[in-house]
């Protein structure tokens, strides 16, 4: 039965503070799971790789086990889920491209899905055709550049509305 625990959101119907967000995750890729902690004080989850679950993570278990390959990430992007299941992108190497007001900017080097799919097992003929062909464009989304990120500010807003949110210049 699940707890309460269990159903809390992974992440806080509040707007991120400014510095709130992980600039540097620790990837641990098991059979079973990935494992993202934060590298600069923050918390951890785990996505199932069976059908792309999410569950947050006590300290403790996000430190625990050693049978797995850990790396360095810089943000999880999104998630996407297809025919066959969920991909994540990671952000796997970054470059700091300027800044905005007081907020750096970076843009992504490189990224990387992780699959988290099981299904793909099951798929007929024809759905193993497309998940491969969605599988194509998923690669160039990966290898594309253009991706400009910010970790305490919002890009997508112009300066106006960022102002109006309580984000602009010296705040």
């Amino acid at each position: 039965m699940a707890t309460d625990a269990d159903e809390a959101p992974l992440l806080a119907d509040e707007p991120l503070r400014p510095g709130s967000c992980s600039r540097e995750l620790e990837l641990r890729e098991f059979r079973d799971r990935y494992v993202f902690r934060s590298l600069d004080g923050g918390g951890a989850f785990a996505v199932a790789r069976s059908d792309g679950s999410l569950r947050p993570l006590s300290a403790e278990e996000a430190a625990a086990g050693s049978d797995c390959k850990v790396s360095k990430i810089y943000g999880v992007a999104g998630m996407i889920r297809l025919l066959a299941g969920s991909y994540v992108l990671v952000i796997t190497s970054r470059k700091d491209a300027g800044s905005y007001g007081a907020s750096t900017v970076y843009h992504a080097n490189s990224m990387k899905f992780l699959c988290c799919n099981e299904a793909i097992k099951h798929l007929t003929s024809e759905e193993k055709r497309d998940e491969a062909y969605f599988m194509s464009l998923l690669r160039i989304a990966e290898t594309t550049c253009g991706l400009y990120y910010s970790y305490d500010r919002d890009l997508t807003l112009k300066l106006a509305e960022g102002i109006k949110a309580g984000c602009g210049e010296g705040t």
